[in-house]
């Protein structure tokens, strides 16, 4: 099957990428859309069916004139699947999609961290070889396999530079892991899985937004990373390094003990080990130092946010990591903050871009990962 997408020129990507975006179309759609002859559509949907990669979905409306009805093209889903995996301290995240992106599988592993150096390229292989064993699913069905790090990471080499959270430095984990399962992978940044996940698989009815930046925040993080989509294309740096924002976050454990400190002592402490979903449930009940905490949570992000807006004036920022899972914090606190920052700030020619958590949550990563061997396939 790689063979056949290694074969496929620029104009044939551009067909099948549309047909994808649009679920089906005619072949009088694609070339008002691309603006090639209706001759040139022929040949590339004669070629794209050949190699099975688009089958008729169903006949259309006739136009208001009259005449044949047109015939409606669709990607073949059947034609494999894409794996997208993010890599965490504790566990790993998998997604599974097919051809046409529809989403077939999402379940999460955890590992002994303590086998962390030894065991994690066998505990890829296990899982992958576990998805394998279903019914209906073959290895040689298997597309791609992305797999997003936290941490540097040269997407080009597959190299992992450095991943204080997985302690990985200068390890080449596309090789390795091509050698083990012998099917093609593709390595990235956390980050930029992240806005990949989010300009490829859009909630429907959404606008194609072309400049996004988006965040990831772990509770456990001491800085936040980004991915950055420029027109629509990841934007990685000379060496795979864009998005590292190095300004220091103060951890969940200092914002609870900063909280602590601000209500009278009669009030209930929050523990120092409290995650930030506990946070969250306990400032619905009104307690008041998690109220505190979502508060300095919320003022550190939308401080960061506003910065890369006078920076980069994007069309969206999307919220992933831990945040992607409590979407009231980012449409009830963060955003407002934010507009009103804005406002007061930044006050000719900027408007406040979209801002939302990422639509598949917890997943959201894994879901990215698989986007970028959707991105190797589907773009020149």
């Amino acid at each position: 099957m790689k063979s056949v997408f290694s074969s496929l020129n620029e104009h044939q990507k551009e067909v099948l990428n549309l047909i994808r975006m649009h679920d089906e179309l005619s072949g009088a759609e694609i070339a008002r859309l691309t603006g090639l002859q209706p001759s040139t559509i022929v040949y590339i949907l004669n070629a794209l069916k050949e190699n099975h990669l688009v089958e008729f979905s169903k006949t259309g409306d006739s136009t208001q004139k009259g005449g044949k009805k047109p015939r409606l093209y669709k990607i073949n889903a059947e034609v494999g699947y894409i794996l997208g995996m993010e890599l965490l301290l504790h566990k790993i995240k998998l997604s599974v999609i097919d051809f046409a992106g529809h989403t077939v599988l999402m379940q999460e592993e955890e590992y002994d961290q303590s086998l962390l150096k030894e065991r994690l390229t066998d505990e890829i292989s296990n899982l992958v070889n576990n998805f394998i064993k279903r019914p209906g699913f073959e290895k040689n069905k298997i597309l791609g396999i992305g797999v997003a790090v936290p941490g540097l990471v040269n997407s080009r080499q597959g190299l992992v530079y450095y991943s204080r959270k997985l302690e990985l430095e200068n390890v080449n984990l596309k090789t390795i892991l091509e050698e083990k399962l012998e099917v093609p992978v593709f390595i990235c940044n956390d980050a930029n899985a992240g806005v990949l996940g989010f300009h490829w698989f859009p909630e429907k009815g959404d606008e194609l937004l072309t400049n996004v930046i988006y965040l990831v925040y772990n509770q456990e993080s001491v800085n936040m990373g980004s991915g950055i989509l420029i027109q629509n294309r990841l934007y990685e740096g000379s060496s795979g390094g864009a998005g590292e924002i190095l300004t220091h976050l103060p951890s969940l454990r200092q914002m609870i003990e900063e909280a602590n400190a601000l209500v009278p002592e009669s009030h209930e402490k929050l523990h120092s080990s409290l995650s930030l979903g506990d946070i969250v449930i306990r400032a619905h009940q009104q307690h008041p130092a998690a109220m505190h905490v979502l508060e300095i949570l919320c003022r550190q992000l939308a401080e960061q946010i506003i910065a890369i807006v006078a920076f980069m004036n994007p069309h969206a920022i999307v919220l992933g990591g831990d945040l992607s899972e409590h979407q009231a914090i980012v449409s009830e606190k963060i955003v407002p903050y934010v507009k009103n920052k804005i406002a007061e700030q930044l006050k000719h020619g900027f408007e406040v871009p979209v801002i939302k958590a990422s639509r598949f949550g917890g997943f959201s990563v894994s879901m990215g990962a698989a986007a970028m061997v959707m991105n190797e396939y589907f773009m020149m």
